[in-house]
């Protein structure tokens, strides 16, 4: 890919996040926060008793690079 897309790609990530989070706030506390828990379940980055999973550990490991 070329820069061009690259940036095109990260433009419209930062968006759908932006949207994700306007979405989120324009909930109630107690659903914003089933809404995000079953998010990060779906993502496999806390298994579904809160606890952060393994693969939430290797991406916080490949930040620091």
């Amino acid at each position: 890919m070329t820069a061009g897309t690259m940036d095109k790609v990260y433009k419209r990530q930062a968006n759908e996040m932006n949207l994700y989070l306007k979405r989120l706030r324009a909930m109630s506390k107690e659903e914003a926060r089933r809404v995000s828990g079953n998010n990060l379940i779906k993502a496999g980055i806390a298994d579904a008793d809160g606890k952060l999973t393994s693969r939430y550990i290797y991406s916080k490991k490949q930040e620091k690079r």
